[in-house]
């Protein structure tokens, strides 16, 4: 399997032209545990409802042997294929599939097999020797979940700060009350002050902090329900940017810490080119 972190609709879209019927495409998700314990067996998950979640894992496995579409409708509902083992000429196929989706997707790929996103940042994060800590209001310390989900991650993760109200930025994280008052919470000075607190505080090299409007409440027209600050990067080099995800809180609060942990990733690998979804997940007004 290959894991790849991307806008779903846009992934299946230029999947297909390359691999025809010879991809099966899995959310990341308890079906990739299903597949691992059912020897033989993929689980498939109907394209059609990719794009209620526009940003997400997918899995794409290479089969080496045709999947029948007429297979993928089953209601929205996740399906079993049987995959027959693959012959010598399957096996050519499989491995010329997989390199078409490295050659589409790039630095858009995050591992193979059962690596996940936080699994992947904990890996490279102690490869290099080096640390993180995080910051975070919206997502109510869903980002340090992930991380220290991952075996190992006490080596790697510092510290981090769950400052969900405006007096605990100030207090922990060194956030200026008049910065909080001319800006607001959401906003660009925020999640950069909140950053560079938590860089204090922890020493670490690495650091993502996150402020947003999770929802259902709290939204304004400046500042709509779904509109998310996430800063990242280390000491001397911050960068922050502003996303725009209108989607239920629980949804919204997966996808914010899952976009922070893909931010992490790229910095770390030192990948300077701006992601896709920087361009899709845009505040249009």
């Amino acid at each position: 399997m290959i894991l790849i972190f991307l806008y779903k609709p846009y992934v299946i879209d230029r999947l297909e032209p390359a691999c025809g019927d010879r991809i099966a495409i899995i959310a990341q998700s308890k079906f990739i545990n299903y597949y691992r314990e059912q020897t033989g067996e993929i689980p498939l998950w109907n394209p059609a409802i990719f794009s209620w979640a526009p940003l997400g894992t997918l899995a794409v496995v290479a089969t080496g042997s045709l999947v029948r579409r007429s297979q993928l409708s089953a209601g929205g509902r996740a399906v079993a294929l049987k995959v027959p083992g693959c012959l010598a000429a399957g096996e050519r196929d499989r491995l010329a599939c997989e390199q078409r989706v490295r050659g589409l997707f790039g630095d858009y790929i995050i591992g193979t097999g059962d690596t996940s996103l936080a699994g992947c940042v904990v890996g490279l994060l102690g490869r290099a020797g080096q640390r993180v800590a995080t910051a975070e209001s919206c997502t109510g310390g869903l980002i340090a979940a992930m991380l220290t989900e991952v075996p190992g991650a006490s080596a790697v993760y510092e510290a981090g700060v769950v400052s969900y109200s405006n007096r605990i930025k100030q207090q922990l994280l060194g956030v200026e009350a008049h910065t909080l008052a001319e800006h607001g919470a959401v906003s660009e000075q925020v999640v950069r002050e909140m950053a560079r607190g938590a860089l204090a505080l922890s020493g670490a090299e690495h650091v993502v902090s996150v402020s947003g409007v999770a929802g259902p409440d709290g939204g304004s027209a400046d500042k709509p329900v779904g509109t998310v600050w996430i800063c990242w990067g280390g000491q001397g080099r911050l960068r922050a940017r502003q996303l725009y995800f209108p989607v239920a809180r629980k949804l919204f609060q997966t996808m914010v810490a899952a976009t922070a942990l893909d931010l992490l990733r790229r910095e770390i690998l030192g990948i300077e080119e701006e992601p896709r979804y920087f361009r899709e997940r845009v505040l249009r007004r």
